[in-house]
C-alpha cells in the first residue's frame, strides 16, 4: 500500500504506512524487511527535500543487507551515490557529517561519476 501512495506522490500516507510497517517488521524480527523499509523511507525523505534523514535511512540499511548477504545492499548503496548525485557534494557531505559524526564519506558510498544501473 504504502508504494502505491508513493506512486501516487502521496508521500505523507506512504511514510505514514511506512513507519508503521517498520514497526511491524521491529516486533517481528524481520531484519530484511527492516532494511528494505528503511530504504524506502530513505528514498521518501530525499524527494521531500529532508536529505540527512534520507541518508541515515539509507545508511542504516546498508549493514543489515551486507551482514544477510543480500544483493539489494548494492542497490541501497546505489541510492546512497544517487543521492549524493542529485544534491551535490557539498549538500551529501553536510548531511553525512550531521548522520554520522564523521568528516570524510567512505568510499563504499559510489561518487556520482561512478554510479551504474547495473
Amino acid at each position: 500500500m504504502a508504494s502505491i501512495h508513493a506512486g501516487r506522490g502521496e508521500l505523507d500516507e506512504a511514510m505514514r504506512l511506512y513507519r508503521e510497517s517498520l514497526e511491524i517488521q521491529d516486533r517481528l524480527g524481520d531484519f530484511w524487511g527492516r532494511a528494505a523499509t528503511l530504504a524506502m523511507i530513505g528514498q521518501i525523505s530525499v524527494h521531500r527535500g529532508d536529505i540527512a534523514t534520507g541518508v541515515s535511512m539509507l545508511r542504516e540499511a546498508v549493514p543489515t543487507l551486507a551482514r544477510m548477504r543480500s544483493s539489494d545492499v548494492e542497490a541501497v548503496m546505489r541510492m546512497l551515490g544517487s543521492v549524493r548525485a542529485a544534491v551535490g557534494e557539498e549538500k551529501f557531505a553536510a548531511a553525512w557529517r550531521e548522520v554520522t559524526g564523521e568528516g570524510a564519506i567512505p568510499e563504499w558510498v559510489p561518487e556520482p561519476a561512478n554510479i551504474s544501473e547495473a
